[in-house]
């Protein structure tokens, strides 16, 4: 069985796992310039080759998003159009995707909602060296990592 994750934020991510649970695809997700939005024509040449083998496509729903302390309203604006445009885009390309409501595959898969546990459960999940949900610095990965748990949320959907 293939999954997806897409973790669809600013610094959101795109991750494909194989049969065997192994990420083939960790990308970040293609935004324009500050305040542009989504770049929809690069995100399909992204997801194209894998249309028809990807067997569950599981997008973090960010519908109930609010502006959160420390980001003006003018950062939930923009996510909120982004998230908008990847949906509109998945759905105009005919892809069949589950909405996973944060809170819900977040407890299931053992994080909370600051990114650096995101980072070291995935980290455990897929425990290489160097780590590929960390910068060459260090910083944290965390689109990558959210979109690596997602696709591994659902391989567990799908399997039960």
């Amino acid at each position: 069985m293939i999954s997806a994750g897409i973790d669809p934020g600013k610094k959101g991510a795109l991750c494909v796992l194989d049969h065997h649970a192994m990420p083939v695809v960790l990308h970040r997700l293609p935004y324009l310039s500050e305040g542009l939005g989504f770049d929809g024509i690069a995100f399909d040449f992204m997801i194209d080759p894998w249309l028809d083998l990807v067997d569950i496509w599981v997008v973090e729903n960010q519908t109930n998003l609010a502006a959160k302390p420390g980001k003006s309203s003018v950062h939930a604006v923009f996510q909120a159009m982004a998230y908008g445009a990847l949906i509109n885009q998945l759905r105009r390309l005919g892809v069949p995707m589950y909405e996973a409501e944060p809170s819900i595959w977040k407890r299931i898969m053992r994080v909370t909602a600051d990114k650096e546990t995101s980072v070291k459960r995935a980290e455990a999940l897929y425990p290489i060296q160097p780590s590929i949900f960390r910068g060459p610095r260090g910083g944290l990965l965390d689109g990558e990592a959210e979109a690596f748990l997602l696709a591994s949320y659902g391989r567990m959907l799908v399997r039960g």
